[in-house]
């Protein structure tokens, strides 16, 4: 089953206050025997502006920002962490599989340290 609009849209509107991320996707996959309401997501995150890879912010927000999902749609969700100047295979198999983009960025964004 596909995850509902309602779903996407709660992404989606987490996702616009919060400066740090780009584009949203949600993954359309059917796990067999699985009881549990979940969601798979990949964040793309901005660039930084002095240079500062875009890891260090995945890694100081990720759990929180699953949490606030988990929040927001009532489900668990798997976040995972997209670069798209990474050439690697894992990179490439996360962007081939069947998704959604739910949100993406336009334009400048206000600066938010807590974010």
């Amino acid at each position: 089953m596909s995850q509902s609009t309602e779903v996407r849209t709660a992404i989606a509107g987490w996702a616009e206050h919060v400066p740090k991320v780009r584009r949203v996707w949600v993954f359309d996959r059917r796990v067999p025997h699985d009881s549990h309401a979940r969601v798979d997501v990949a964040l793309e995150l901005e660039p930084v502006p002095d240079g500062e890879e875009t890891i260090a912010a995945w890694i100081a927000n990720a759990d929180r920002w699953s949490h606030e999902l988990g929040q927001r749609t009532g489900l668990t969700v798997g976040l995972e962490w997209i670069d798209p100047n990474a050439e690697t295979q894992e990179t490439r198999t996360i962007l081939d599989e069947p998704k959604v983009l739910v949100y993406e960025r336009t334009g400048t964004s206000p600066k938010n340290p807590n974010r």
